[in-house]
Formats: C-alpha cells, structure tokens, sequence
C-alpha cells in the first residue's frame, strides 16, 4: 500500500480533525434544528435527531482511530489501524474494533460479516446478518442479485433481483421466494439523476423522496403527503433513527443498504459503521494525489470528509449537490436535461433564446444552453458549422482491428473518462469501412463520461431531420468522412454545452 508523500505528525494532525469533526458536529446539530423547523411534527424530529453527535480521531494517514458516538467514552470504537498498510486488523494496539483480510487487501471478515471475493474483486459469497448470500454481477460488474441460501449443500431460500440504468441506478426491484417465484416490490423514478419517487407493491401504492444536500432519503412521503418515515445520521451514515421504519432499500446518499453496517457503492462495499470501505480503491489518480498525499489511502471514505463530498460508484470522490454554487449545479445536470426539452425548430427562435438567456438568473443559464444545443440539433447537421479540426485530421493514425488492441496499446482513458469513437463502431460501419478504420489513434479520443454518454443518448432519438429514424440510423448510409464531420461538430457542440 502506498504511503503519503507528505505526513505531518501524528499529534497535529489528529488534533486538526478533531477541530473539524466539532465543525461538522455543529454543522450537523444546526442541520438537525432546521430540520426540525420545517417539520409536521418538531416534537419527533427532536427526538430522533437532538443530542447526536459524533467525534473522531484520526492518524497521520487520514485512518480513521477512534468514533465516540453521542459522548460516551465508554463505548468508544478504537480501531486498530496498521501503520504500514492502513489496515484496520488485531496487531495494533489499543483497539477493540479490527478485521481480516486476504493478501489483496480485501475484508474477509468484520462485525461476524465474511466475505469471499471473485477474480474481480466483488464480493460473491458472503455472510450478512447470519445469512450466507450469492451475488451476482452483470457483465458491467453491476449487482444484479443478492441470493439468500441455507444448509450444506446449499439451498436458495430467497432473493432480490434488480434492473439498472446504464449508470448502474435502480430501476426496478423484484424478490424471489424459495420456489422461484418472483414478485415485483419497487419501480424508482429519477429527476436529473436522483432519487424523485417510486411506485411500491403496498398500500402507500407511491413514495415521494425528499433528499438532503448529500441525495440521502431523510423524509419519505406516502400518498396525499402522509409521512411515512423519517431518518437521521451520523456524518459517515450510520443510522441513528430505527431502520425498521420503511422497507425502502435506499439508505446513505442514495445507496442500497444491505444491512446496518455495509452499503453497495457499485465498485466497492462500505460500512458506514467505521466510515472505510473493504477494498481498495480501484482507481488512483496519481496526479491529484501528488498534491493531495491522503488520496494515497484507498480505503478511507471521500478522504474523511463526509458532510462535503459523496462517492457515486466506489471509486471517486465528488462535491455533494448543496456544495456547488447554483451555475456548477446546473451544469452537472445539463446532460440529462437535453433528453427531454425539445426547443425551438428555427433560427429566429433560437435568436431569440439566446437573447432571453442574458437576463436569466446565473443557475437558469447553463439549462438554457442545453435547451439552444438541442434546439439546434434538431434543425440538422446542415445549420451547424462546420468547427476547426485541430490538426486531428492530419494526425497519422495508429489502428488496430479491435477496440481491446487500440485500448491494449493506448491504455483506459482515465479517471471519470471514457474512450470516444467519432464514428461509431456499429456493425454496419465495421462493415462497410473496416474496423481499422474505426479503432485507430485518429477516430478515438477520450471524453468525460458525461459527455459520451449523451452522445450516446443523442445518437439514439428520433430529431425532425432524421424522417422517423434515430440520427444512429441515419448516419449509417452516410460516408465515412460525412460521419467523421458530422461526429465531430456533434462532440464539439456538446463539450461547448456544460454537463
């Protein structure tokens, strides 16, 4: 394991988060009482959520050493983390809260959960609440299935199946009892990405959201806005109110909970209970850690600041929503906005959209160039100018006759970015120009993940120019070159469009 570049003694740097967990602790009691505020009934608000507290120690790698929760010395957790390895096992002393694990550095066992992992990494037979469980994972390593099992040999006694979105979000959920019989329990809805409602097999028949600044579910709300529950938490997202209230799955900044103490973040299982995940990372950006040495430790949550950042799928840190100022909130939803807004199909009307946009509140502006991008893009390819090329087109290319050689040779595209063709490797391109032609070092370029995924998107709708077809079907009859110009004014208008 890695070590920090940089690392400031033990004792000041154990005495500086203690200053800032008492900032969060603050933070977090003012949060509670605003809360509170706004509530039906202040009384239960109060009572689930005033007088919590939590404070921590850390060492100098930013491992987490002791959690006292709610003041009580006594039941302090003391983990005993390994200097040389950020490990948290029984070597190091004094600890009362340890783990085991294999020689990749992955938890097999911790709070009686054991864990058996596959060639990937993920957790595929593991113990959770005195249940043996079999996870299943889609070929995007997304979970598809938890299978309760029981007995030597083992027998299914039950299961959770689930549908996911493209990002990995749940779009339905379904159980299985031991027969094999399936029933459907939950279908979610989404709002730029977030957890909105969802439509449930009880009487409540819809769930009503209501999220905090870190996409957590702190109020659920039934038909007719009947609360249903309610949930506080520790920064790190252990729950303080009882989990016994709803049967909602989604716990800790919109994650599926699968017991109190671990949380599916995709890439990665994280138990709220220590504030560390079982793995490591899989991804490091070395050049951010060179400026930021905790970024070393792979085990430690969105580097010990929970109140701030969020971890979408177990690899990266992000600002939570309530962090951003309203432009960057906005521009990380345009995206997802350009879907569904249809605007303007003549010049004229863009004009005057763009005119509109100037006196706009800053936070609306940035959804107005998603709608112009759009408006745009449904007059055609022939209303967009043609942009500069950037000496790419007189770039020699490099091109192999797969996609996994080009990406053998050249490498992953990167931290939050993904390998973009300009002209796409659909069958009928493969045939019709030969896959050199599509997997070389002139057609690829790397993008962020938002960006190509709603060029994906884009590709597949239905515009006005396009006769009924989607613009992935009628780009197919078109030449090579006319799809490389028209892919490449696409790009560029959207990396213009904020995301």
């Amino acid at each position: 394991m890695a070590r920090p570049l940089v690392s400031p003694s033990s004792d000041s740097t154990r005495h500086g988060r203690r200053f800032a967990s008492s900032q969060a602790r603050a933070r977090a009691s003012s949060a509670s009482r605003a809360t509170a505020s706004r509530r039906a009934s202040p009384q239960a608000a109060v009572q689930a959520g005033a007088g919590r507290s939590q404070d921590y120690t850390y060492d100098r790698f930013g491992n987490l050493k002791t959690i006292t929760t709610d003041g009580n010395t006594g039941a302090q957790v003391k983990l005993g983390v390994s200097p040389t390895s950020n490990r948290i096992d029984n070597t190091n002393a004094p600890y009362n809260a340890w783990a085991t694990y294999d020689t990749d550095g992955r938890v097999t066992s911790y709070l009686g959960n054991t864990f058996a992992y596959d060639a990937v990494d993920m957790p595929n037979d593991a113990t959770v609440d005195w249940q043996r469980r079999i996870y299943l994972y889609s070929a995007a390593d997304e979970r598809i299935a938890s299978v309760v099992v029981a007995g030597n040999p083992a027998v299914k006694t039950g299961a959770e199946w689930t549908l996911r979105d493209p990002n990995g979000q749940v779009l339905r959920r379904f159980t299985e009892d031991g027969a094999g019989t399936l029933a459907w329990r939950e279908d979610y809805i989404y709002r730029n990405g977030q957890m909105l409602a969802s439509e449930v097999d009880t009487a409540d028949k819809t769930l009503h959201f209501h999220l905090d600044h870190l996409g957590t579910p702190r109020l659920i709300t039934g038909n007719g806005g009947t609360k249903i529950s309610e949930h506080q938490y520790y920064p790190f997202g252990l729950e303080t109110t009882s989990p016994f209230q709803d049967a909602e799955r989604r716990k800790f900044t919109g994650h599926e909970r699968d017991a109190s103490n671990l949380d599916y973040l995709h890439a990665r299982y994280y138990t709220p209970q220590w504030g560390r995940f079982l793995s490591v990372d899989p991804e490091l950006d070395l050049q951010k850690a060179l400026s930021e040495p905790q970024l070393w430790n792979r085990y430690t949550y969105v580097t010990n600041n929970p109140l701030k950042y969020v971890d979408d799928d177990g690899r990266e840190r992000l600002i939570s929503r309530a962090a951003l100022p309203s432009p960057e909130y906005a521009r990380q939803n345009a995206a997802s906005t350009i879907k569904f807004v249809r605007g303007a199909t003549r010049y004229d009307d863009i004009r005057e959209a763009v005119t509109g946009m100037q006196n706009a509140p800053a936070n609306e502006k940035w959804m107005g160039a998603a709608v112009i991008f759009l408006s745009v893009a449904d007059l055609g390819s022939a209303f967009l100018a043609p942009e500069e090329k950037g000496g790419i087109a007189g770039a020699e290319a490099i091109a192999f006759k797969t996609f996994n050689a080009f990406k053998a040779r050249f490498g992953a595209a990167g931290a939050r970015l993904e390998w973009h063709h300009i002209v796409e490797q659909t069958a009928s391109n493969a045939a019709k120009f030969g896959a050199e032609a599509l997997h070389n070092s002139v057609n690829l370029v790397r993008l962020d993940k938002s960006t190509h995924r709603a060029i994906s998107a884009y590709y597949s709708s239905k515009q006005s120019f396009t006769g009924g077809m989607t613009v992935r079907q009628w780009l197919s009859s078109k030449s090579f070159k006319e799809q490389y110009e028209f892919g490449q004014r696409i790009m560029n208008v959207f990396l213009k469009v904020p995301h």
